[in-house]
């Protein structure tokens, strides 16, 4: 399998312990850790999970500065529209509404 680095965005990254174990994290595009995003992978280290949740946590933080949602001002209408697959509908105020725009 090829690796890509993606040059100019939030990525995943392994670290390798002095111990010999793996853990995750989240790192900008200077190489800095994404603090909010490390806390939370931090509660999982050594699982099984940790690796899948850094990639997921990396798909949602580039949704929110791509939808340009700070992380501490998203409303769980923004959550919807995120967890929606084409063709779901989510309850809205004014019945259900299919998310692909048809």
């Amino acid at each position: 399998m090829a690796r890509h680095v993606v040059v100019g965005d939030l990525g995943a990254q392994q670290i390798e312990r002095k111990d010999g174990r793996r853990s995750w994290t989240i790192v900008w595009p200077e190489w800095t850790v994404h603090a909010e995003a490390d806390r939370f992978l931090r509660l999982h280290d050594g699982s099984g999970t940790q690796r899948a949740y850094a990639y997921l946590l990396v798909d949602h933080l580039r949704w929110l500065e791509r939808a340009c949602l700070a992380f501490t001002e998203v409303q769980l209408r923004d959550l919807e529209g995120y967890m929606g697959i084409p063709g779901a509908e989510v309850r809205m105020p004014l019945g259900p509404t299919p998310l692909d725009g048809t």
